[in-house]
């Protein structure tokens, strides 16, 4: 087992006894961000220090146990494994390598799980990435990038890349371009939409405001995450109104997902928050009263 580990020409990952020819540099500047930027080797990776140090015991004891890597996806899972490999076999590392299906055996495998990483990690490197690629973005633009991600490096550099192509060389890269590439829907739509709700605003008023909404083609699961975000950081709304809101605003999310009716779940919810906030509650817990009546004698008939 020893030798088959270290047989190979160690050394720095990725290293090579030839020098880099101009078409090997080629290639490397046409690589996708995220395997370009991949960690070289173990101790690279970022916020998995539990998994990190586990992996360097193995490796500097030539002592590799079976491995199942899981957690949610851009974690650094793929990166780790290739990163050992590269430590471990050197310049025979494509040899001693065989990819297999994720559903091969697992029940004798070590699990090591992989936890979102922080967005202080992952704005870090995608300001690294900037420096060395030579893209021009503001720190706070940057932010929207890593708010985003939800602790997925692999997307955070993935949309950074494609905001970068879309501006071109030595250009800024804007807000309007991050929501473009993320499908970000813009703050100001889905605050205007739940001041409607918050007023006793009339019908109509609601329903040209969501046509022009659906207009601009903006996911409606997309809407309802965005407006589940600004009802959490309201400072207006009180936290039971919000439970309530929130509840029902779950319900239009997995309803929107189950069918295409996009304004008609767009509507509901806005219908119903506006009698939340603008009716009053005694009047309200009245009606849900007589409500529940009319449901209990509909079952007794």
């Amino acid at each position: 087992m020893h030798s088959f580990l270290k047989s190979g020409k160690l050394g720095e990952a990725g290293s090579s006894n030839s020098p880099t020819s101009g078409s090997a540099k080629k290639r490397l500047k046409k690589l996708q961000w995220v395997e370009k930027y991949r960690p070289k080797t173990v101790e690279d990776v970022v916020e998995q220090k539990d998994v990190v140090a586990v992996l360097k015991e193995c490796i500097s004891g030539a002592d590799l146990p079976n491995m199942l890597f899981y957690g949610p996806p851009g974690t650094g899972k793929t990166s780790t494994i290739l990163a050992a490999a590269h430590q471990l076999f050197g310049d025979l590392y494509k040899d001693r390598i065989l990819e297999l299906n994720a559903s091969d055996e697992r029940g004798k495998c070590t699990k090591f799980r992989f936890k979102p990483l922080n967005q202080s990690f992952i704005l870090e490197r995608l300001q690294a990435i900037c420096k060395q690629e030579k893209v021009l973005v503001a720190e706070n633009i940057l932010n929207v990038l890593v708010q985003e991600s939800g602790g997925d490096m692999r997307r955070a550099i993935t949309a950074l890349q494609s905001c970068a192509n879309l501006q071109g060389k030595n250009s800024h890269i804007t807000l309007e371009n991050v929501y473009e590439v993320l499908t970000v829907v813009p703050e100001k739509w889905v605050a205007n939409f739940l001041d409607l709700c918050r007023k006793r605003t009339d019908i109509k008023q609601i329903i040209q405001f969501i046509n022009e909404l659906e207009q601009q083609a903006y996911p409606t699961h997309k809407i309802f995450e965005q407006l589940n975000v600004l009802l959490i950081e309201s400072d207006t709304i009180s936290e039971p109104l919000k439970a309530e809101i929130g509840e029902y605003l779950a319900e239009s999310s997995f309803r929107s997902t189950c069918s295409r009716a996009d304004f008609t779940h767009l509507l509901d919810f806005a219908v119903h928050t506006q009698e939340i906030l603008t009716v009053d509650p005694e009047a309200r817990k009245w009606e849900q009263q007589e409500n529940a009546k009319c449901t209990i004698i509909q079952g007794l008939v």
